[in-house]
């Protein structure tokens, strides 16, 4: 089973797209955060093989954001 981090500001879309990505013919596990506290929680907590976000998030555009996340992802590659 694939485990797919969808993050969205807008709940909105951000069920629709979790909509979509479990409606694929694949056993997924989807997790949905609209904040990146929660987010990146998750990111310790599993092994996330897909991760899908708006670049546009206000989050996005800080240093420290960018660097946890950074951070996340050398882990996960290892």
């Amino acid at each position: 089973m694939k485990n797919i981090l969808i993050i969205e500001d807008d709940n909105n879309i951000l069920q629709c797209l979790k909509k979509i990505v479990k409606g694929i013919d694949k056993p997924v596990e989807v997790y949905a955060y609209t904040n990146v506290k929660d987010a990146y929680q998750c990111m310790l907590e599993h092994k996330i093989d897909l991760f899908m976000e708006k670049c546009q998030t206000a989050w996005a555009n800080t240093q420290q954001a960018r660097s946890k996340i950074a951070s996340v992802f050398s882990v996960i590659g290892k």
